[in-house]
């Protein structure tokens, strides 16, 4: 596992730009992804499908999902960007003997693992701010999905300003590498806001360009800030 100094590095290394953060919503495409391949961008999961589609990679790739890095392998393994991770995954491989081989440690090895908050309860119900953190060494909280999980965290670790989200469809509609169904816990659209709200104490603001209107957040179209 990483140590701390990798983490250190993190802190603020983008002090004051603007971040995309890249869902894999179907409303994804190529244009999309071709309009900000020049930005700082922060993928999530199944984002790895995007450079055998479209040659694109994120500046970062997150996962908090262990089955991902197992069904995603081979994607995962050849990709360029750093992948963050939370510790959680690390020793839930660990103690799973029948998953957890040598193929799989590989991957692990270059994987950057971040602490996950005590108390050791996922998914947490986040009511106030108070029960998110932004703090890399003092762990973040699993709240059920990868973007409000590691992905707004390690943008505000990164000293983004402005924060983008791309392709959080929060519908069903399944993801741009694959149109079956997919489920997303209600409550955890209403988490934006509360995500929102942090980011605004510290002067920063989180920005909607997806299709679906997210409570809390103003909507922007990618167009115009471009």
């Amino acid at each position: 596992m990483q140590n701390q100094k990798v983490i250190d590095e993190l802190k603020d290394k983008y002090k004051g730009e603007r971040c995309f953060i890249v869902a894999t919503g179907a409303s994804i495409t190529k244009e999309t992804l071709e309009s900000i391949k020049d930005e700082i961008s922060i993928g999530v999961s199944g984002i790895v499908y995007a450079k055998e589609l479209w040659d694109f990679e994120p500046t970062f790739i997150c996962s908090s999902d262990f089955l991902n890095f197992i069904h995603f392998y081979d994607k995962y393994i050849v990709a360029n960007s750093p992948i963050i991770s939370t510790d959680f995954i690390f020793w839930q491989g660990k103690y799973n003997s029948q998953v957890y081989n040598k193929k799989l440690l590989k991957l692990f090895s270059r994987v950057i693992f971040v602490p996950w908050k005590d108390p050791h309860i996922a998914p947490v119900d986040v009511k106030s701010i108070d029960d998110i953190s932004f703090d890399l060494h003092e762990g973040i909280v699993l709240t059920g999905t990868v973007v409000q999980d590691l992905a707004l965290p390690l943008a505000y670790w990164l000293g983004s300003n402005r924060v983008y989200l791309l392709g959080c469809d929060c519908d069903s509609r399944g993801h741009f590498y694959n149109p079956a169904p997919n489920h997303l816990r209600k409550e955890v659209i209403g988490y934006y806001q509360i995500y929102a709200e942090k980011f605004a104490l510290d002067g920063r603001e989180l920005i909607n360009l997806s299709p679906s209107d997210i409570p809390g957040l103003r909507k922007a179209k990618l167009k115009n800030i471009l």
